[in-house]
Parts: structure tokens; C-alpha cells; sequence
């Protein structure tokens, strides 16, 4: 064979690909990922947090931002299955310039709400959203985090709620945002459900060993 020791792919709960990938010897499900969607309503009122305030851009990060902007991304990690998914980071702005520019390809918008400590003037919490531009009638909720020294606060709760009132402002077409959260981030989970989330499909992140000698067992 080619000497591949193991493979991952994701399947749909319930489809015949899950069927099909459960039935190799050496299995495992790595992750349970919710694939939920927000119906867009009209912006709720406006919300305070005191000793933040809320900065939102479109595609570039502002220069005063960028480096607490890069530590918020590389906190991305901190989230339940996080590793399985993407490589550890070290990011400073040459990486969030370089994010930036693949975010921004063709004609997505790349959105970002923050919230930043008025005391030093640097990030909190933030999220992450693309558009595009020739069908903005969704968009993709891509990360959302907070540092750990601003836990506890409801920043989370409060960067997505608005950034949903910049998105119905700057795309009066939209209708509904798409995220994905792994099933075992129960803290994000919770705020989505406030936040009126509900989930529409699950998929499996599966994971085969050995793949030269899995033996296939028809069902």
C-alpha cells in the first residue's frame, strides 16, 4: 500500500458515509460537531459591559489591534477538540495579515467584532464572520473566543449579539448565520442557545488506523 498509517474524514450523522466508515475495524470518533444555524431577527438594544467597549472592522484588523487581536486567535486552541482540528498557532500580525488575506479571497467579507478592555486598550473577546458579497443572504460564523483573564463576563454573549446587529445593518438581505461548535463545548453551546441557535445537523470527525491493514466489514 502507500504506507498511510491513519486517516480522518468527517461524515454526516445518520448518512451513508457514517454507515460506510463505521464499519472498518479501528474506528473512532474524534469529535461530535453540531452544525447549527441563527435565524437573523432586528437588532436587539444596544448592550454595555463595563470597562469594555466594542470595536467591529470589515477584512483588515486596525494597526493599534492587530498584536492583542493575534493572542485572541491563538486562545482559539483553548477550545474543547481544538487540536484535532487545527495546528498549534504562535501567531503574531504577519500571520493575521497572511489570515486576512485568505479570509478576504474572491468575494468574501471578512467581519470581525471585538470586545476591548477601555484599561489597556487591547482585545478581550471576539468573533469572526464571512459574507459573500454576490449572496449575502447567509453568513459563516468562523471563531469565537475569549481570553482567559476576561472569562466569566458574558463577552462571548455580547460579541455575537453585536455582531449580529453589524451584520443586519451593513446586509439587509441576510437571513441567517451557519457556525459549527464541537458538541462538547457545552459554555459556547449555552450561549448560541441564548442567542436563538438551533442545531440542524451533526457530523462525526472519524479517524482509521493503520489504513494498509483495516479490513472492511460489508454490513
Amino acid at each position: 500500500g502507500f504506507g498511510v498509517r491513519r486517516i480522518r474524514v468527517t461524515a454526516l450523522v445518520g448518512s451513508a458515509a457514517e454507515h460506510f466508515l463505521g464499519s472498518f475495524d479501528g474506528h473512532r470518533v474524534l469529535l461530535r460537531l453540531a452544525n447549527q444555524v441563527q435565524h437573523l431577527s432586528p437588532p436587539t438594544a444596544h448592550s454595555t459591559r463595563p470597562g469594555y467597549r466594542i470595536v467591529s472592522w470589515r477584512n483588515r484588523t486596525p494597526d493599534e489591534l492587530v498584536h492583542s487581536f493575534s493572542e485572541a486567535l491563538n486562545r482559539l486552541l483553548d477550545a474543547p477538540g481544538a487540536e484535532l482540528q487545527m495546528p498549534e498557532r504562535n501567531w503574531g500580525a504577519d500571520e493575521v495579515r497572511s489570515w486576512e488575506q485568505k479570509m478576504t479571497g474572491g468575494s468574501q467579507v471578512l467581519l470581525v467584532c471585538c470586545a476591548v478592555d477601555d484599561s489597556v486598550g487591547e482585545v478581550a473577546a471576539a468573533t469572526v464572520v464571512t459574507v459573500d458579497e454576490h449572496d449575502s443572504t447567509h453568513a459563516s460564523q468562523h471563531d469565537t473566543v475569549v481570553l482567559p483573564q476576561h472569562r466569566g463576563h458574558g463577552l462571548a454573549r455580547w460579541v455575537k449579539e453585536q455582531q449580529a446587529s453589524v451584520l443586519a445593518a451593513e446586509f439587509p438581505s441576510l437571513q441567517k448565520i451557519y457556525t459549527t461548535v464541537n458538541a462538547e463545548n457545552h459554555p459556547m453551546l449555552t450561549v448560541n442557545r441564548s442567542l436563538g441557535y438551533q442545531t440542524v445537523a451533526e457530523r462525526i470527525l472519524v479517524e482509521i488506523r493503520r489504513v494498509e491493514n483495516a479490513s472492511h466489514k460489508p454490513r
